[in-house]
């Protein structure tokens, strides 16, 4: 279970890392000025200026390649719903609705919905017809993203860029640094872990170069974004490898309201299994 569990968290983690999150406002972003900008500047200026707003739904699809030590493991189609309400930088409620298809015809589809409630420590998941409820101090991994700067991609890296005008707006394309991005992302993981009293001294998280496309619209704000990589998760001594292919589309800004579950506290509290 412990290993299940850094595994949900590493990839938690990730997923938090390449999207965007608002903080206080609920209100559409202003157009923005970004005469003179650099690609970096851009984006970042956009995504800031996302993370201005209350408020937001997000579609993603994510092709995911799974390997684990010598075992092939099936290709899946993730497609995903985020709604995320914030009433802080690091205060919010999320509700995911995600379903995950496999590449096998044989296998069924697997929905869940995953829930988290604002000053909450826990995490709750509604999957194969029951509730559960992980431990998962979300507004600590928040606060720990913005303390390390990590909600916004590090200067440092950005290896390459290129910015080019389509129908849509503006496409803007960064390549980053594998190391750099892996070395943060160890430095979270293990710090969140050490923080949950999980130990995992043999946890290490390695990604390649990872591109990101990110879509402005007329306004220059974030609509699309899109993410290529690859990562490798070793948590003492199991290894798994993935293949992610990821596409978020912004699909409204301001206006969210998350309805909770009356029986979410009722639901299988999974901490003592870990």
């Amino acid at each position: 279970m412990k290993k299940f569990f850094t595994f949900f968290l590493a990839i938690a983690i990730i997923t938090i890392l390449f999207s965007a999150c608002g903080t206080k406002k609920d209100s559409k972003p202003a157009p923005l000025n970004v005469d003179g900008l650099s690609g970096f500047e851009m984006y970042s200026q956009a995504a800031q200026t996302l993370n201005s707003v209350g408020s937001s739904v997000m579609n993603n699809q994510t092709l995911i390649k799974m390997k684990m030590g010598m075992d092939s493991m099936m290709d899946v189609k993730v497609n995903t719903v985020t709604e995320t309400v914030m009433h802080s930088e690091t205060d919010l409620d999320v509700r995911i609705t995600s379903l995950t298809t496999a590449e096998d015809e044989d296998v069924d589809d697997i929905e869940t919905v995953i829930y988290y409630r604002a000053g909450n420590m826990y995490i709750y998941m509604e999957a194969w017809g029951m509730g559960m409820k992980l431990p998962m101090p979300l507004e600590d991994i928040m606060h720990q993203l913005k303390t390390n700067g990590a909600l916004e991609f590090p200067e440092e890296a950005v290896l390459s860029e290129n910015i080019k005008a389509v129908d849509k707006g503006t496409e803007i394309s960064l390549l980053l640094s594998g190391n750099v991005m892996s070395n943060l992302i160890n430095e979270i993981t293990k710090g969140m872990l050490g923080n949950m009293g999980i130990e995992s001294d043999e946890m290490y998280i390695e990604m390649s170069d990872i591109e990101v496309v990110a879509l402005l619209d007329s306004s220059n704000n974030l609509s699309e974004l899109k993410t290529l990589m690859q990562m490798d998760i070793d948590v003492d001594n199991v290894k798994m490898s993935m293949e992610l292919d990821s596409a978020i589309e912004i699909v409204k800004i301001g206006g969210v309201t998350i309805n909770f579950p009356a029986e979410l506290d009722e639901y299988l509290d999974m901490a003592g299994m870990m």
